[in-house]
């Protein structure tokens, strides 16, 4: 029983068409991904990017108003047990 010879690991040569490819892959600002972009797809990604903020600030305020409320209950009944009839 003997070991197979693994081609898989190498790497092939870059061929010329290669290289003027990674050439004219140009790296762009990030304003300039938008430049094309019409008035009404602006406005619908700022509306989309405004609601997730809120979406995303929503979770974290639930948590506090749930743990508020969690909070009045324990304390209502602390107060019923540690009162005496009158």
């Amino acid at each position: 029983m003997g070991f197979r010879k693994n081609n898989k690991n190498k790497v092939a040569p870059k061929s010329e068409k290669d290289i003027e490819r990674e050439e004219a892959s140009k790296k762009v600002p990030l304003l300039q991904l938008f430049r094309y972009a019409t008035w009404r797809e602006l406005v619908l990604l700022f509306t989309g990017i405004a609601i997730s903020l809120v979406t995303g600030a929503g979770l974290p305020l639930m948590s506090i108003l749930q743990g508020r409320v969690t909070q009045a209950f324990v304390n209502e009944e602390m107060f019923k047990t540690n009162t005496t009839p009158g």
